[in-house]
């Protein structure tokens, strides 16, 4: 059995997990097209970012993987108004704190207004 389907079995045996994952299968081949040749490290075109003028907080944990952390990076550096926080305890395979999440996204509008 390869990676990709042990994967896959743990996740149709974990509670829950299954079903949500099912719930939004039809919007991977949209995601698929929008992040082709971006997760390879594609450059993100500058032009299609630089009318972004509000002040934005690009979030990432550090115990996300390389790739969702490389996108964070380039992301960040194409928006003009943009700042990087990364937060150690926050993971995109973690539970998610909300409570880190909303106490950084807080202090970032309240210094933004």
């Amino acid at each position: 059995m390869g990676a990709p389907s042990f994967v896959v079995s743990l996740m149709r045996m974990m509670p829950g997990v299954w079903s949500k994952l099912m719930a939004v299968a039809h919007t991977l081949p949209y995601d698929a097209a929008l992040l082709d040749g971006y997760i390879d490290g594609k450059s993100l075109p500058t032009k299609l970012w630089s009318t972004v003028t509000i002040p934005t907080l690009v979030l990432e944990g550090t115990e996300s993987p390389f790739a969702l952390r490389h996108g964070a990076q380039a992301l960040a550096n194409v928006l003009p108004n943009a700042q990087l926080l990364s937060k150690k305890g926050l993971g995109h395979t973690k539970k998610l704190n909300t409570k880190m999440i909303s106490s950084e996204l807080t202090a970032f509008c309240m210094g933004n207004l």
